[in-house]
């Protein structure tokens, strides 16, 4: 465990996504697999690290390029595990045409019990990375921060079930 609190803080991570990822770690029957914060960019891959708001990316293009947000995760087949699985499968109804769960077959091949959030239209929901207008860009940003604290309230959810 210390290894990954030392990882989490040489930024190797998304800024933005560091509380959220520091309770998981603390979650004995859970794990985080990757995650994103996600990401828009005027171009695929340049400044593909920014956590910029949409309204501070300058330029004048109508497109701008997403990478997705998610989170992928390793839950223990336990009471507890089952427990918080039931707190994350109700995370998209913040915005069920902008958030997903599921299981992503990459992770399934090496890590049975593993689920997947993540922010993206529906009709890219298979895709990593792609274009979006601007207006398209600042739902998918309202979604994903909602998103986030969908998962802080869960992780805080979890935590008091298992206090009592």
């Amino acid at each position: 465990m210390e290894g990954l609190r030392s990882e989490l803080t040489k930024g190797s991570i998304d800024e933005p996504t560091k509380d959220v990822l520091e309770r998981f770690a603390r979650v004995p029957y859970c794990y985080t697999l990757q995650s994103c914060f996600g990401h828009f960019m005027r171009e695929f891959r340049v400044d593909d690290r920014n956590t910029k708001h949409v309204s501070d990316i300058g330029g004048t293009g109508i497109m701008l390029h997403y990478r997705i947000a998610y989170i992928a995760l390793c839950i223990q087949n336990s009471v507890q595990g089952r427990a918080l699985l039931e707190e994350l499968r109700a995370i998209p109804d913040i915005d069920p045409d902008y958030i997903q769960f599921g299981s992503a077959d990459w992770f399934l091949k090496t890590c049975v019990n593993s689920y997947v959030l993540q922010v993206s239209p529906l009709k890219n929901a298979h895709q990593d990375h792609f274009e979006v207008t601007r207006e398209e860009a600042h739902h998918i940003e309202r979604a994903r921060d909602r998103f986030f604290d969908g998962l802080a309230e869960a992780l805080s959810r979890d935590q008091n079930r298992d206090r009592h």
